[in-house]
């Protein structure tokens, strides 16, 4: 294995207590709560697998997987998690070569699933109105290696979207019902269009727009998941389920 270099991605995982944090290997000290402050160029020269000790903590250096970055994140907003986000990646049929509208990138969580799955000859091209969420994003991305998969606009998505004959609409901001229409006119026939939302209220809205709009195969779901703890004295469901994240809404375009 190559050792690690200045431009390289990492996954910090505290062997202590299992936080994970993102970085790229850069010459400069930074602060990240949890680990605290480090210059990343030290790991130079050390290979995926080390074990290094900031301050007292043991910290194991990973390569980046899609699941652990996104447990990782460096975040501005709050993420869809990876259980969501396979589902809605799923609904959208999104695969190698897909060109996929997104709205509201917040700090990328989604956009790394929607762009692994695309690559290598795919698009996700994102718009979001925050500028500050596109830097936090990329560099998100960047972390994972898919950045180049990926196009920003700085535009709101509600005013229109520019491209024609995608493949899916995949949208993640308050009022997806706004966006229905842009998105039936730039969908090809049989597209997919899915959204995300919070409350009940927003889904119905969102999924009577859809159908006003000639959408079919309409649903609404919900994932609730919860983890399986192995003890010496047995194997049981966790006591803490990751409960309401969102509604997942998805529908298809039928033909002009």
């Amino acid at each position: 294995m190559m050792p690690i270099g200045l431009g390289d991605p990492i996954v910090l995982l505290d062997l202590k207590k299992g936080r994970r944090k993102n970085i790229i290997v850069e010459d400069k000290v930074i602060k990240i709560k949890g680990f605290g402050v480090f210059n990343p160029k030290d790991f130079t020269g050390k290979e995926y697998g080390d074990i290094v000790y900031l301050g007292n903590k043991p910290v194991l250096l990973q390569p980046p997987s899609v699941v652990e970055c996104i447990k990782g994140l460096k975040r501005k907003a709050q993420i869809i998690l990876p259980k969501d986000s396979g589902l809605i990646a799923l609904y959208a049929n999104v695969g190698p070569g897909s060109i996929v509208v997104e709205g509201g990138i917040g700090s990328g969580g989604l956009t790394i699933v929607l762009a692994n799955f695309v690559r290598p000859t795919g698009k996700v091209i994102s718009y979001d109105i925050n500028e500050e969420f596109f830097k936090i994003a990329y560099y998100n991305l960047r972390v994972v290696g898919l950045h180049e998969y990926v196009d920003m606009k700085l535009k709101d998505i509600k005013e229109g979207i520019d491209e024609s004959n995608v493949d899916a609409v995949v949208l993640d901001i308050p009022e997806p019902w706004d966006v229905v229409e842009h998105a039936r006119n730039a969908l090809k026939p049989f597209g997919h269009f899915v959204a995300y939302v919070p409350t009940i209220e927003q889904a119905r809205k969102t999924y009577l727009e859809l159908k006003n709009q000639g959408f079919y195969n309409l649903e609404i779901v919900e994932l609730l998941m919860r983890n399986i703890l192995v003890k010496p004295l047995g194997t049981r469901p966790d006591n803490k389920v990751i409960g309401h994240t969102g509604y997942i809404i998805a529908g298809r375009k039928l033909r002009d």
